[in-house]
């Protein structure tokens, strides 16, 4: 996963052709969504660069997009799918079923 700052790409566009943020997100699945405060939170799911990508381990990466992509690691339940930002905490994770993820402790709060 790849991101790009608007303001450096408009006035030179060359910024697009580096790798932008140099988030270091890699994966077999990925899924993103901005809190609130700015940062983006990254769903990862299975390695990349394996044929059989580990489908019981998953992270949620929180990026500070304002410091220099400072980043926080949070070990998850599993596969995540879509996801969306509910506020500063829970995050809406959509595959399979709705569930709600601590974005601190990565563990399932609700489901149904």
């Amino acid at each position: 996963m790849s991101a790009y700052d608007v303001l450096a790409a408009l006035s030179d566009p060359t910024h697009l052709d580096g790798p932008g943020l140099n988030l270091q997100a890699y994966a077999e699945e990925s899924s993103s969504t901005f809190l609130p405060n700015g940062r983006l939170v990254i769903a990862l799911m299975g390695d990349i660069d394996s044929d059989e990508g580990s489908i019981t381990q998953g992270e949620l990466r929180i990026v500070d997009l304002e410091k220099s992509g400072e980043t926080k690691v949070v070990r998850s339940v599993g596969q995540l799918g879509t996801i969306f930002a509910l506020g500063s905490d829970p995050l809406l994770a959509l595959y399979d079923h709705p569930r709600l993820i601590n974005l601190v402790t990565g563990k399932e709060v609700y489901k149904w």
